[in-house]
């Protein structure tokens, strides 16, 4: 069985990760007691980095990327995302290509990200301002604006386009802002993992300078986080179907407290 022949609930939630996962199979599933009962399986300075990563995450940003044919550059947004803290990317997919994870670029930074995929622009636009964001492009039409003078005082989702055609019509016409980076050489333009990351530095830079703690996860959020980033520590890749998710609720609970739970069926373990 994979992802797909999972019950729907389920399956929605094993695309987030782990924490969710097991959460949806189970409610007593919380950060608290993930991080009690698995914190002794890794050591006192992997506890710390988890800690200290997640405090330095933030949802106020977010990045996006539509089109991308060139896996290597899905893979080196995704490290950037990474490294400068921006924790949801969603990957809008090509008509003629299909994502998959990029390991050599990504050097494993997928494995600590939220990342959500798209079928088109219009359904990622519509949750992204479901969630409170704007949505600036990059563009180098005549209507876009400087980087710098994008307006930061709210949540801002920012997307990547095509290597060769840049963005899609949709995306320009749906989008809230279009914007460029400025430049003082021959070329105007730059490849799209670079441009990302030049954005993502400026702008989390930006950001933080102003009023770090304004960005930062609620006390909440991060303890999820840890909890997820504890659970992707010990586990490996990511949960694909009900028994995936039933094995590693052994690793948090006692035969007795699993066959407490009616939801689960007791011959499964």
């Amino acid at each position: 069985p994979t992802l797909m022949t999972m019950p729907l609930s389920v399956a929605a939630a094993a695309a987030r990760g782990w924490l969710a996962a097991l959460q949806q199979c189970d409610a007593r599933v919380t950060p608290a007691l993930v991080l009690e009962r698995l914190s002794a399986a890794i050591t006192p300075a992997r506890r710390l980095r988890i800690q200290q990563v997640a405090a330095s995450r933030t949802r106020f940003v977010a990045a996006a990327v539509e089109g991308l044919y060139d896996l290597g550059n899905v893979g080196a947004v995704l490290r950037s995302c990474d490294g400068f803290g921006v924790q949801d990317v969603h990957i809008i997919r090509s008509a003629t290509a299909t994502y998959k994870d990029s390991r050599p670029a990504t050097t494993g930074a997928h494995n600590w990200l939220t990342v959500r995929q798209w079928e088109n622009c219009s359904d990622c636009f519509s949750a992204l301002r479901t969630d409170g964001y704007q949505i600036a492009v990059a563009d180098l039409t005549e209507e876009a604006v400087s980087l710098e003078q994008v307006e930061l005082s709210r949540k801002t989702c920012f997307l990547f386009g095509n290597e060769r055609l840049g963005i899609s019509p949709q995306a320009r016409e749906l989008a809230d802002v279009r914007f460029f980076i400025p430049m003082h050489g021959f070329v105007q333009s730059l490849n799209v993992s670079v441009a990302a990351a030049v954005t993502l530095h400026h702008v989390t830079r930006s950001l933080r300078r102003k009023n770090a703690a304004d960005i930062a996860l609620s006390t909440a959020d991060q303890e999820e986080l840890q909890a997820e980033f504890l659970l992707r520590t010990t586990l490996r890749g990511s949960p694909h179907n009900v028994r995936d998710c039933r094995r590693e609720l052994g690793r948090l609970f006692s035969r007795e407290e699993l066959l407490a739970n009616p939801h689960l069926h007791q011959d499964s373990f």
